[in-house]
């Protein structure tokens, strides 16, 4: 798994920087261990994991916020505050989810039909069906 400075989670909708470290979980491996074993998730990072639509947060120390998504970016289920221990949640209609420490989606407003995206530190813009938004970044 691979954390990139260079990338950031951005809401499209309105500009707002979500996450200025993002981590990509592209391959099977990398997508099953997910945040095991971290102390900690600080309030500027974000894990997407892809392509994805169920996780867990067993082995976890902290609770999680959940972002399901489909192929365009756009929000199709939010959980918010997932304790560790759990089997789920599920969206099988999505292709992405991005896990956010509890209270990122709150803060920032993220419901259905919000649009988010990453974009790199020089401004550019990746749709999320670009295959070339792998691991690593």
């Amino acid at each position: 798994m691979t954390q990139s400075a260079e990338w950031r989670l951005i809401d499209l909708d309105n500009g707002r920087c979500i996450a200025e470290r993002v981590e990509l979980a592209a391959s099977w491996w990398n997508r099953l261990r997910g945040l095991i074993g971290r102390k900690e998730f600080c309030a500027d990072q974000a894990l997407v994991l892809r392509p994805c639509s169920a996780i867990h947060t067993i082995g976890m120390r902290f609770p999680i916020d959940v972002v399901f998504l489909d192929h365009r970016g756009t929000v199709q289920r939010v959980v918010e505050n997932v304790r560790p221990q759990r089997i789920g949640p599920v969206h099988w209609k999505s292709q992405i989810v991005i896990e956010l420490p509890a209270g990122t989606a709150r803060q920032f407003g993220l419901a259905p039909g919000r649009r988010l995206g990453l974009r790199r530190a020089d401004g550019e813009s990746v749709p999320w069906q670009d295959n070339s938004v792998t691991e690593p970044f």
